[in-house]
């Protein structure tokens, strides 16, 4: 998908690409496994500016009172929500996973993986593997995206590690 902006001497469209990004928030843990930080997806623009937003798919830990007991219990729930592409609290880093070819299909994609309780990371390796099925999404997943969770992993893995020497 592409979106039409207007530049600031309003010469003309400049056509504003849509990428889909992995998005990595600080934990309070030590960060040196996949779940010391927490992950998302975010859609956006490829390059944004200061007003720019985007939106954030999430699960997340939440406390809720159980139906029958009324205890407090922690639930993992999905969350999507607008979301500014340049602050966002705790923000490590994002790495693009590709251009978004279809914006209405991925975040109907993403409406409905299925969240399991367990953290955030299984959320984001369901949603690549119900990806990987979904030709026509993304613009190169066909070809040359990497959907695979383990080298997805590795390779945010390394990334992270380089932003903290």
């Amino acid at each position: 998908m592409s979106v039409c902006t207007r530049g600031v001497s309003n010469q003309g469209c400049q056509v504003q690409k849509t990428r889909a990004f992995f998005s990595f928030n600080s934990l309070s843990l030590p960060q040196t496994h996949e779940q010391s930080y927490h992950w998302a997806l975010v859609i956006g623009p490829a390059n944004p500016t200061p007003d720019s937003t985007g939106r954030r798919f999430r699960a997340k830990n939440t406390l809720l009172p159980n139906s029958s007991t009324g205890e407090l219990e922690q639930i993992w729930m999905a969350e999507e929500h607008e979301c500014s592409m340049m602050t966002e609290d705790f923000l490590l880093g994002r790495i693009v996973i590709d251009t978004v070819h279809d914006s209405e299909a991925l975040v109907d994609v993403l409406r409905k993986v299925n969240v399991v309780q367990g953290d955030c990371v299984h959320w984001v390796r369901q949603t690549l593997n119900v990806l990987k099925g979904k030709e026509g999404v993304l613009e190169d997943c066909v070809e040359d995206c990497v959907l695979d969770w383990n080298e997805v992993r590795d390779g945010v893995m390394r990334f992270m590690a380089k932003k903290r020497e």
